[in-house]
């Protein structure tokens, strides 16, 4: 492997859900120098004790003791996917916050009573501010649920600024619609058949206030949720999906994030899972994902020099096992160093988490590699190209040793 990596996982707490890290600097002002911010339960995601905990480091190496936040939460609603933007002397927390959704207990997954009613993913967008990383102000809402169909919104990946051009300093944060699995309307929830959409929130004012962007993406394939984008040369903005179809899609915009081309493949592989985009300060696109299209394994971080075209393999951060899952990777660079925060997650089945969040705890946990980026990043052959045209792909699965489709 080239990366280093650390964890930073409180196992003692009775918590078995750590999920959707995220990793960024603090203010000048505070105390550490770093934060980390998750999404965590006893048991599983959605339950109604599901709140955010974040730890505090001087090096992203080693992290203080995991702590709950103390983002308040309203009338029994629960928090989910925390995204952090530092600018200047302020840290904003986005974040979806469940509001009328909830799915029923019982049913086949029941076992001595214990699938509770849980929350489904998302609902209102909101955010919070800090200046030290610890005290935060009250929560604002950026979009509510009930806007367009009422189908609950959720976020995963950080929100950009475009840097040059006609769109100059416009912020975009990507955001999904998320119907709920369920057979069945309930109050509360949008219809099982309602049409989810893929889009864009949008600030010209640094962050005050937002609008959603005038086009969203849909397609008949595939859900498109947690986008995530970046700034290319011409400072059009690139938007890539996780996707249900086994690769990841992508998407342009021209006009600042209001309107958007039609999702189209990129070539690349996905398991179903988070991936994360950043724009590095020389330029180059980095992408962290699973380079599988079954299994969340292979958590590789990707380089492309010809603003996401081609993308070579620059480090493999876990290559994975049948037994873990290894996924939702979030990066961020602080001069020649990438982190990357990701989870790492025990395969099990819902009886096996019932009957071992008394007794043993998750193997998994919350993780952070560290890449050097002038020494660490694979080159020359090593560099592989990792979406060859379709012609190609069986000779370059073969060179991995993916062929089998598998980890």
């Amino acid at each position: 492997s080239s990366s280093s990596s650390s964890s930073l996982k409180e196992t003692g707490e009775g918590i078995d859900y750590s999920h959707m890290a995220m990793i960024s600097k603090l203010p000048a002002r505070a105390l550490w120098k770093w934060i980390m911010v998750w999404q965590a339960a006893q048991v599983k995601e959605g339950e109604p004790d599901q709140h955010f905990m974040c730890a505090y480091s001087d090096d992203a190496k080693t992290w203080t003791k995991a702590i709950r936040m103390p983002i308040g939460k309203q009338r029994g609603a629960i928090p989910w996917a925390p995204v952090l933007r530092l600018s200047g002397e302020t840290l904003t927390l986005f974040f979806a916050e469940s509001s009328t959704c909830m799915k029923p207990g019982g049913g086949v997954a029941a076992i001595d009573g214990a699938d509770i009613p849980r929350w489904a993913p998302g609902g209102d967008i909101r955010f919070a501010t800090t200046r030290d990383g610890f005290r935060w102000s009250k929560r604002v809402e950026l979009l509510t649920q009930s806007y367009n169909t009422g189908i609950p919104k959720v976020i995963a990946n950080p929100a950009i600024q475009i840097s040059q051009g006609d769109h100059k300093g416009t912020l975009i944060l990507p955001y999904w619609e998320e119907v709920p699995r369920m057979s069945t309307k309930r109050e509360g929830c949008p219809s099982p058949d309602a049409t989810p959409s893929a889009g864009a929130l949008i600030s010209k004012d640094n962050g005050r206030t937002w609008k959603p962007s005038e086009s969203s993406l849909t397609d008949s394939e595939t859900w498109l949720i947690e986008g995530t984008m970046a700034e290319l040369s011409n400072s059009s903005v690139l938007h890539l999906f996780r996707t249900s179809v086994g690769e990841i899609y992508k998407s342009l915009s021209h006009d600042g994030g209001r309107t958007w081309t039609k999702a189209s493949s990129t070539g690349l592989p996905n398991p179903n899972s988070k991936i994360h985009l950043l724009r590095l300060a020389d330029g180059r696109l980095a992408l962290a994902y699973n380079h599988d299209r079954k299994y969340r394994a292979n958590l590789y971080v990707a380089i492309s020099e010809d603003d996401g075209e081609n993308w070579h393999l620059a480090a493999i951060v876990e290559k994975g096992s049948e037994s873990s899952m290894y996924a939702y990777p979030t990066m961020v660079e602080d001069e020649c160093k990438l982190y990357v925060a990701y989870s790492i997650m025990t395969r099990r089945d819902w009886k096996e988490i019932q009957e071992r969040t008394a007794h043993e705890p998750n193997g998994g946990g919350i993780y952070v590699a560290e890449i050097d980026l002038v020494s660490g990043i694979l080159r020359g052959e090593e560099a592989i190209l990792l979406n060859p045209a379709p012609e190609n792909i069986e000779v370059v699965e073969e060179e991995m040793g993916l062929s089998n489709g598998s980890a």
